[in-house]
């Protein structure tokens, strides 16, 4: 009967203790601060894309504080078509400019900062129209 009510006391003393790690490390979650990546941003960095539809010019730019930003859509004659003026805050910034009623050409854009320059070119053109009906050829 003694060996019984000894490891019923050490089992139940077992399970005691165990439950008292899991409060202790649950709260231990809890108290620490989520990580989160707090990356500093240190320099102005750029990329301009067309979408796969072919009807926009996305620009993207991460830069930081303190810096402002002008991303310049110029035309084909050297004239400034759009500008957008991007906040002295740091961050990750996206600008879309519309060319679907554009004719063709080349356009270009730009990104224009106190020390940063960007420049980017591209070419409008339209598709010919292509007759129905399929070809095959082997290469």
């Amino acid at each position: 009967m003694k060996t019984v009510v000894k490891s019923l006391l050490l089992g139940l003393s077992l399970f005691a203790a165990f439950c008292a790690l899991l409060v202790v490390s649950a709260s231990a979650v809890e108290a620490r601060p989520m990580a989160k990546d707090k990356k500093v941003i240190t320099a102005v960095r750029h990329v301009a894309y067309a979408t796969a539809s072919g009807r926009a010019i996305n620009v993207n730019v991460e830069k930081p504080a303190g810096e402002a930003l002008r991303v310049e859509f110029i035309g084909t004659k050297g004239n400034v078509l759009g500008e957008q003026f991007v906040s002295k805050q740091s961050g990750t910034y996206s600008v879309k400019f519309n060319v679907e009623q554009l004719p063709d050409g080349v356009y270009g854009v730009r990104i224009i900062g106190k020390e940063t320059v960007g420049q980017y070119s591209f070419t409008l053109k339209t598709r010919d129209v292509q007759e129905t009906g399929r070809t095959l050829s082997l290469q």
